[in-house]
């Protein structure tokens, strides 16, 4: 499981700024990577890689933002299962542990 904490401390750390790719002024393969008018990453002709990099500073807030979420609603589940199901079903209830690879 990824380090959330870890994760959302690189990312405060970074240039907040919307990040956007820029060509080269006489149409030439190279991209930068930008925030504002502040070079990021000078990428040459990676033009995905620059892509992926400028697209990563909104994606993985939101991608741990979904994850938090799911997190969530995954442990509101388990205590639901826990506390209504235990006694009527409990080999759903095991079932349903040994999936989300939680057991007791």
């Amino acid at each position: 499981m990824p380090n959330i904490p870890e994760i959302k401390a690189r990312y405060a750390a970074a240039i907040p700024e919307p990040w956007t790719l820029r060509r080269e002024d006489d149409g030439g393969p190279n991209v930068d990577v930008m925030s504002g008018k502040t070079v990021i990453a000078a990428m040459g002709d990676f033009y995905p890689e620059a892509e992926f990099i400028a697209n990563a500073r909104t994606d993985i807030p939101a991608l741990v933002e979904a994850l938090e979420e799911a997190q969530k609603k995954r442990e509101q589940t388990m205590t639901l299962l826990r506390t209504r199901s235990v006694n009527k079903a409990p080999g759903i209830c095991k079932a349903i542990e040994d999936i989300w690879g939680e057991s007791e």
